[in-house]
């Protein structure tokens, strides 16, 4: 089975738009870590089940995470202890980084550890049947309204809508 590490935005936008259950249906093991997850404040509480069922994994940031965290800020100081810890995750379990932050991604790649964002997991769940495909190009739809700053590229979400619908 694949692994997957969430950055916390990626977590927020699912909860923001009710996909937990379709996201989490994935067959994929999900981690994140306590500094992610405690930057989601009471959405905490939305994923509570997903961890309670082992499809969400929580890792503590112990001292081995914070030395490798400390080398990363001090290479790439724009990116904040949340996005190095999800960094550092990733790289350990040689898993999938999902995130929407431009400088993790761009540090991710530099650093080998592949990268995918929101519309690689709407791909997924319409792949995987646990999200039709109208239903995706409706919550694209509103994502793109909630968070404009996202930057999805155009193109690539017009070509979905029209592939969706």
């Amino acid at each position: 089975m694949k692994l997957i590490v969430n950055d916390t935005c990626i977590l927020i936008d699912i909860i923001t738009l009710e996909l937990s259950w379709q996201f989490f249906a994935l067959n994929y093991t999900f981690y994140t870590n306590e500094f992610c997850f405690d930057e989601l404040g009471y959405e905490q509480e939305h994923l509570s089940i997903f961890i309670e069922r082992g499809v969400l994994i929580v890792e503590p940031v112990d001292d081995h995470m914070l030395n490798a965290l400390g080398k990363v800020q001090t290479q790439r100081a724009v990116l904040s202890d949340a996005d190095c810890a999800a960094f550092v995750q990733a790289q350990n379990k040689k898993a999938n980084l999902l995130t929407s932050d431009a400088a993790l991604r761009k540090w991710a790649n530099r650093n080998t550890v592949e990268t995918h964002g929101h519309l690689w997991v709407f791909d997924e769940m319409v792949k995987a049947g646990t999200i039709h495909p109208y239903e995706a190009a409706a919550k694209l739809k509103t994502l793109l309204r909630i968070n404009p700053r996202l930057g999805l590229p155009k193109a690539e979400c017009e070509k979905r809508f029209k592939e969706w619908r």
